[in-house]
């Protein structure tokens, strides 16, 4: 599991959520004490100062993958935060719309940008009113069971700020995983989809450094076409979910950005967009055999790595003219 998440010594409030399934650990604490607030994060090395007059309330949620733990933290004043990781990890903090603006290590620091927080390092971070942050720690010993290498996340060209809408994305997106998770939702009901859960997550971590290794707009129309061919085997390959875009140029050996540019140079959409109908497809061929079996609508989406079935149901309709549960129903009553 990684670095449990431990109760802090006393005087807040904290337990679990809810039943946890093997592999998931899920933890929420209140503190009215900026000191056992500080405490309560597992694994790292904090000290919290307040800079304002005024009581104290934080909430910390926190929430254990295999190798990874997300986290939600909530406080309510103005801070300064000096903080080291766990060891041997790597973090992005992203702070969230309703954050007020920080300083991390003196630069800027609001919504819309991730902080790169490596171990071994002590961080500075100064929140100026209400912070709002989620954040993915990743246990580095854990890369090559998601089909990375640790060094990957060591690199020096690394900036300690990383903006864009990119950042803003994935830190809605990590806060999206903590409530679900957090909440027991049918996200976690799936073990083969909870199992690869973590390697979709760093991989999308991974995937905001990506560096443009090869000048992809020199790229010959043959070698684009290549460069697709290839990526669209091993995505068509994949029995479910098939693998991340940080995994997938790697194995041809490129960029992200250059399989990005091949894409929309060969087939005028973005590799994600491509790696996205081809799970629908997939999800919709499974949907129409399972009629007489006791698969969900959930089951199958999570399968496929569509972990909000929301959205799943938005593209699926977008696609096929038709929601989820009306193809299952539609097979179950022809079967």
């Amino acid at each position: 599991m990684g670095v449990p998440i431990s109760n802090p010594a006393h005087g807040s409030e904290t337990g679990p959520i809810a039943a946890v399934p093997a592999g998931v650990e899920r933890r929420e604490t209140r503190s009215t004490d900026i000191d056992e607030h500080a405490a309560a994060l597992s694994g790292w090395d904090q000290c919290y100062t307040q800079l304002d007059a005024g009581p104290f309330r934080g909430l910390l949620t926190q929430v254990g993958l295999p190798g990874i733990t997300l986290f939600a933290e909530t406080t309510n004043l103005k801070l300064r935060q000096d903080v080291a990781p766990p060891p041997n990890s790597f973090v992005l903090g992203f702070p969230l719309p309703s954050s007020a603006p920080g300083l991390f290590h003196g630069c800027p620091a609001a919504e819309g940008t991730a902080l790169t927080l490596r171990h071994g390092e002590a961080h500075e971070f100064i929140c100026h009113e209400r912070m709002h942050l989620s954040a993915v720690v990743l246990e580095l010993d854990r890369c090559p069971s998601w089909g990375l290498d640790a060094d990957d996340f060591s690199r020096a060209r690394m900036p300690p700020i990383v903006g864009g809408p990119a950042a803003q994305a994935l830190g809605a997106w990590v806060m999206g995983l903590v409530g679900d998770l957090a909440a027991a939702g049918p996200m976690i009901a799936d073990e083969t989809a909870l199992a690869s859960l973590p390697a979709l997550i760093a991989g999308r971590c991974l995937s905001l450094f990506a560096a443009d290794d090869r000048p992809a707009a020199e790229l010959s129309p043959n070698q684009r076409y290549r460069i697709v061919a290839e990526a669209r085997a091993l995505v068509e390959a994949a029995e479910t979910e098939p693998p991340p875009l940080t995994v997938l140029a790697r194995r041809l050996g490129v960029s992200v950005r250059t399989l990005e540019y091949c894409f929309s140079e060969t087939l005028g959409l973005s590799p994600s967009t491509y790696i996205r109908n081809v799970r629908l497809h997939g999800a919709r061929r499974d949907l129409k055999a399972a009629a007489g079996t006791d698969a969900t609508v959930a089951d199958i989406a999570m399968a496929w790595g569509f972990w909000h079935l929301g959205r799943f149901s938005a593209f699926y309709r977008d696609m096929f003219g038709e929601s989820p549960s009306e193809t299952l129903r539609k097979r179950g009553a022809r079967a």
